[in-house]
């Protein structure tokens, strides 16, 4: 049996959502930690545990079934679902532009993961159990509350250096899932993306789920403008994609 625990914020709830949708393959079984981001600071990671305070244990068993923590040793892998993606443009660029970047400068910035809490894991953890996966790339529709997290490819050079760019990230990524010695990273795959692989397809934001899973109705509050948080769809490939790369490692 391996047992993978997928921690980190509201991005959590899609991806529990999608597995919990997937037939399971058999002898995997997965557990869920997730916080709003507001309270996702609460989470800390004390000796092999992850911790919460008591004041937010019951909100965390009724979703998640822990009482008091999340013994990491009761796990083979620990997936991380929070902080940037490394295919996201803020990685990378500060006015949206597709810069020029050295080979080691690009490995750099996709390998070294500022993350507090994924850092403290990494500091406990043997990194061979560790991947890193972050939350959704924004939609291709991103407004002017992410636009930011859009690229500006205006002509045939920058999207040269924009493919040039992301083939190098995958590779790193790639080679990150055959080194024992690193924590994993995983991408999402191609079709999930726009052509330049910066941005999800709208298709896989629209009706994003937050931290429990549930679906929203299209009379939601924010059902239209909720521009990062994934959806059913998005939830079943990413879950597929952690269940293909725990069954086959």
């Amino acid at each position: 049996m391996k047992s993978i625990l997928i921690i980190g914020n509201s991005h959590v709830g899609a991806i529990k959502h999608g597995i919990d949708s997937l037939k399971t393959p058999e002898g995997i079984q997965c557990s869920y930690l997730a916080l709003p981001q507001q309270h996702f600071g609460n989470l800390k990671v004390k000796g092999r545990n992850v911790t919460f305070p008591l004041e937010l244990s019951e909100y965390i068993e009724n979703l998640f079934g822990f009482k008091k923590c999340a013994c990491l040793d009761a796990f083979d892998r620990v997936v991380y679902v929070q902080g940037l993606s490394r295919l996201s443009i803020d990685l990378y660029s500060h006015d949206r532009r597709i810069p020029f970047l050295s080979a080691e400068l690009v490995k750099q910035i996709v390998t070294r993961i500022n993350v507090p809490l994924f850092k403290s894991l990494n500091a406990v953890l043997d990194p061979s159990k560790l991947i890193f996966l972050g939350r959704p790339l924004t939609s291709c529709v991103a407004k002017v509350r992410h636009i930011r997290q859009v690229p500006i490819i205006d002509d045939e050079s920058d999207a040269v250096r924009a493919s040039f760019l992301v083939k190098s990230i995958r590779n790193i990524c790639s080679e990150t899932l055959l080194d024992q010695s690193t924590p994993s990273i995983l991408l999402p795959p191609p079709h999930l993306l726009t052509s330049d692989q910066f941005n999800t397809l709208d298709t896989f934001i629209r009706g994003g789920l937050r931290v429990n899973g549930h679906q929203r109705s299209a009379t939601h509050s924010d059902f239209e403008t909720d521009m990062i948080h994934g959806n059913a769809l998005y939830g079943q490939e990413m879950g597929r994609l952690i269940l293909d790369y725990v069954n086959q490692t």
